[in-house]
């Protein structure tokens, strides 16, 4: 795991909402030099590349829609999800090292209060969602660490003019 020296108060220029957690978690990325195992990516990219896949099947089954898919569609396809991947790689190991070097923890109680929210968005019962999760919540716990890092990140951005 890299030891991150710059994620507080990082700058950057203002650009649209759509753009700014990618840009800004890419940008974090390069200024502490952070490299990603080509392979790593691909296999990411592999997987985003099968999800839009299974989306392409599922609407075909649903509107009965064919869909004519070349040879060069897939590869830009691929292209597009190695940009994704790579933003997946970079947010996934930066937020990490946020939590292990800011020692973001989550009680019990904070992931069942979660818990608890969730079913209510869900029309559900805690039960299920505790089953879902399992008894620990694990799930909720790092999901909500990793929110955690994402605030003190975003909330320390400082906007630049150009």
């Amino acid at each position: 795991m890299p030891e991150l020296t710059n994620y507080i108060g990082h700058h950057l220029s203002p650009c649209p909402q759509e753009d700014l957690h990618r840009r800004l978690f890419l940008s974090i990325a390069e200024e502490n030099h952070l490299t990603a195992d080509s392979s790593k990516l691909e296999e990411i990219a592999s997987e985003i590349q099968a999800e839009r896949d299974a989306e392409r099947r599922y609407r075909r089954l649903t509107t009965g829609s064919n869909v004519y898919i070349t040879q060069e569609f897939l590869e830009e396809e691929f292209r597009e999800c190695l940009d994704e991947a790579r933003e997946e790689y970079f947010t996934d190991l930066i937020l990490d090292s946020v939590i292990r070097q800011e020692d973001i923890r989550v009680t019990y109680e904070e992931a069942l209060e979660e818990a608890k929210a969730i079913a209510a968005r869900q029309d559900t019962t805690l039960e299920f969602v505790v089953r879902f999760f399992g008894e620990d919540l694990k799930g909720i716990h790092r999901d909500l660490q990793r929110r955690r890092a994402e605030h003190l990140i975003m909330d320390s951005m400082v906007f630049i003019s150009e």
